[in-house]
């Protein structure tokens, strides 16, 4: 009988998981405690073992968490398929940014990293360490792997072609990643149905929407402003979450957001600007509430020296007291397109405009 029900699983769950497990209270800390440090004669076969059981336990988990949802393989008609990161798959994406995930590498003292070279450490070795195989972790479950690609990308791919294929009835995801709720805004075939949950629970469409204040089909141009800093993907200063959802709103998508809202004025000599502020402000007797009412109220902090970027409006504000030649401008543009190629899945480095 053809499958009707698929499951898929970010293996980056069981990184939080053994993360969790080797913590000082974690059951694989305290079995390596047990069974190898404090013990008279180290048992490495009970060590692998309860290790073992640590992990089975986590897949049972989640196939109780299947089962509630109605989506479990003991039922005769769901795939299950865990999908790994590829020990390079940093490297499609580093391609055009090279500080792509930087901030989870673990590199030398005197090395640089480079996402575009950069290899991860491969999950599957953890599992087999417990003599788990994992490509085929648990009955009715199968492993998938590509070296050069990353397990949202896998997903991404995995529910594309769900699809397209007409046994699929059912799709369901375990994720903490939130780039996955983009797939929330394609287009369901009819008959179909797609859910996305971060383990604990499902998460619901419209839920995203209320809390981002946009649409789903809105949610890429919208984490391309802001950035994502679980990847290290650079945001525009000052437009956090509301503002870029502001934007968002009102042109719709980022090819109709105006270029002087990307752009971004960087001080050159803090001190010769807080200077210049100062002595207008004290030459026409100007107390900070009247600058920053007249002004805007970055004024202040501009005057202190702890602002060294500002907007096209309070550029504009300020650039007839102090000097083109304080400034540098930074035109974000280039940085939102890198944005939403290094997000949109699945990743296609051909969608960058030269």
């Amino acid at each position: 009988m053809a499958k009707d029900k698929l499951v898929l699983i970010d293996a980056g769950w069981f990184v939080g998981r053994n993360a969790r497990h080797w913590s000082p209270k974690g059951g694989m800390k305290r079995a390596h405690n047990k069974w190898i440090v404090r013990a008279k004669k180290p048992n490495a076969y009970m060590f692998v073992k309860a290790c073992r059981k640590i992990v089975f336990n986590d897949f049972k988990y989640l196939d109780l968490r299947m089962s509630q949802l109605h989506m479990s393989p003991k039922y005769g008609n769901s795939e299950v398929t865990v999908c790994y990161d590829g020990i390079s798959a940093r490297q499609r994406r580093g391609v055009i940014d090279s500080a792509y995930k930087g901030n989870r590498a673990i590199i030398e003292d005197d090395s640089v990293y480079d996402a575009e070279s950069y290899v991860i450490h491969d999950l599957r070795e953890d599992f087999q360490k417990w003599s788990v195989n994992p490509m085929h972790p648990r009955h009715g479950w199968t492993g998938l792997y590509d070296e050069y690609k990353e397990a949202d990308d896998l997903i991404a791919e995995q529910v594309l072609e769900a699809f397209e294929n007409p046994d699929i009835k059912d799709i369901l995801i375990f994720t903490q990643d939130s780039d996955l709720h983009q797939l929330y805004s394609w287009t369901l075939p009819e008959g179909k149905t797609l859910r996305i949950s971060n383990v604990q629970n499902v998460i619901n469409p419209s839920d995203i929407e209320s809390d981002l204040g946009i649409s789903l089909t809105q949610f890429v141009d919208w984490k391309s402003l802001t950035g994502d800093t679980t990847d290290n993907i650079l945001s525009i200063p000052g437009l956090g979450p509301v503002k870029a959802a502001k934007l968002i709103t009102e042109y719709e998508t980022l090819d109709n957001i105006p270029k002087e809202l990307l752009v971004r004025y960087k001080v050159l000599d803090a001190t010769k600007v807080s200077e210049k502020l100062r002595d207008y402000r004290e030459a026409n007797e100007l107390t900070f509430y009247r600058v920053e009412k007249d002004y805007g109220y970055f004024w202040k902090s501009l005057e202190n020296k702890k602002r060294d970027l500002l907007t096209t409006e309070e550029y504009e504000a300020v650039i007839g007291i102090l000097s083109k030649k304080l400034f540098e401008e930074i035109d974000y543009s280039r940085t939102i397109e890198i944005n939403r190629v290094l997000i949109t899945l699945p990743f296609a480095q051909e969608s960058l405009s030269s």
